[in-house]
């Protein structure tokens, strides 16, 4: 093949033009995802005032709310976008491999 340069071929094993567009792999997928979700101001507001809940809860011994109720559902909110984002990263995976197995014709001009 007129591949160029010609040890690219050996070096990516065949496939020079491998497509990746997923985001995370199984090692990174729980931190890259929650590090995305903090990008998201409500997501750091909602820390907040889990934080204050917490505080006020086990080092001054007094607060309004119970920490499970601020605690439980924010950790609901991050698990279940961490699963959706796994999920749409698993999609994007199949249809990479789906694209990289296609046959592609080259022509020579």
């Amino acid at each position: 093949d007129n591949v160029m340069p010609p040890q690219l071929n050996t070096m990516m094993g065949g496939k020079p033009n491998y497509l990746r567009t997923t985001q995370f792999t199984p090692a990174t997928w729980l931190p890259k995802s929650l590090f995305n979700q903090f990008k998201r101001i409500a997501n750091i507001y909602f820390l907040f005032v889990a934080v204050i809940v917490l505080f006020g809860t086990f080092v001054i011994d007094f607060s309004p709310k119970d920490w499970r109720s601020k605690i439980g559902p924010f950790m609901l909110v991050l698990f279940w976008t961490a699963c959706k984002d796994l999920y749409e990263d698993m999609r994007r995976h199949k249809d990479d491999r789906k694209e990289n197995l296609r046959v592609a014709k080259k022509y020579n001009f």
